[in-house]
């Protein structure tokens, strides 16, 4: 009773391969078989089974090719809206998603910085094995959240989801209806491969804005899930700090991100004075 059944299913699949088999103007019949008229691969073949023979369809190479392409650019276009969606919801200022290392200009005052992030970048997928990050510190000003959203950019082209949130919306969208919507809000932050927190120190000093930005960074810990933070704070005032809360909060971000110092003329203003010759140029002319 079974041999019918499975004579179906062969017949069947016969019947399918059949079907993807076209045939081509210039195509051409070799011993009852379709042969392509490009490649002159054939496009149909015998199969012996259960005491009888199968015609079936196969690809030429010129099919292979084909298809090969076809999927290729489908995983393109798939990757492509993949990028585009996670880079919707990634929290990147308007400002911050053309930055990019390509046209950041390079100076004595940032080389090295400009380097070690750039390697970071490159090398994120190792980085996001150990959950190593990176702490940007130093003076206002001086290319910290260029070079971070220079980083997320490039991991972004590349795939991986990153969150980019200043820590003084980190410290004040803490008000919730329900737990549904807290647990949304957590994973937005634990969820994605980098997390970026721009401005730490900024955000309002008071018990209950440290707790929270603490718990955001206790969680990537614990996680295993890298981190880049860029804070006004010099390495003296970190290392230093005695009120507990921060001291915890710095304690952990020393033991999960390696520190780079940013000094030198402050990159904002360089950049501010560009515009303005630009601007001052086109009104004079």
């Amino acid at each position: 009773m079974e041999k019918p059944v499975f004579n179906g299913v062969i017949e069947g699949l016969v019947a399918k391969s059949l079907k993807g088999v076209h045939r081509r103007e210039n195509d051409y019949d070799v011993d009852g078989l379709l042969h392509c008229g490009t490649c002159h691969k054939p496009k149909q073949m015998y199969v012996d089974m259960l005491n009888k023979r199968f015609t079936v369809g196969i690809m030429c190479d010129c099919e292979r090719e084909e298809y090969r392409l076809k999927k290729a650019e489908e995983e393109r276009i798939a990757f492509a809206e993949m990028v585009s969606a996670n880079r919707k919801i990634s929290g990147l200022p308007p400002s911050a998603i053309a930055n990019s290392f390509l046209t950041t200009e390079i100076t004595n005052d940032n080389k090295t910085q400009f380097m070690y992030c750039k390697n970071y970048a490159e090398k994120f997928e190792t980085f996001l094995g150990n959950g190593k990050g990176l702490l940007l510190y130093g003076a206002p000003g001086t290319g910290k959240s260029h070079l971070a959203s220079c980083i997320a950019n490039r991991i972004l082209d590349n795939g991986f989801r990153v969150k980019f949130v200043s820590a003084i919306n980190l410290a004040s969208l803490m008000s919730f209806q329900t737990k549904d919507d807290f647990e949304r809000y957590l994973n937005s932050f634990l969820d994605p491969e980098l997390l970026i927190v721009d401005d730490l120190g900024a955000e309002r000093d008071t018990s209950y804005a440290l707790e929270r930005v603490h718990d955001i960074i206790e969680y990537r810990v614990n996680t295993g899930k890298p981190m880049i933070v860029t804070t006004n704070y010099d390495l003296g005032e970190m290392k230093n700090e005695t009120e507990i809360r921060k001291r915890r909060m710095f304690d952990r971000l020393f033991g999960c991100c390696f520190a780079i110092s940013f000094q030198g003329v402050s990159y904002r203003r360089k950049i501010a004075g560009t515009s303005f010759s630009e601007m001052k140029k086109l009104l004079e002319d």
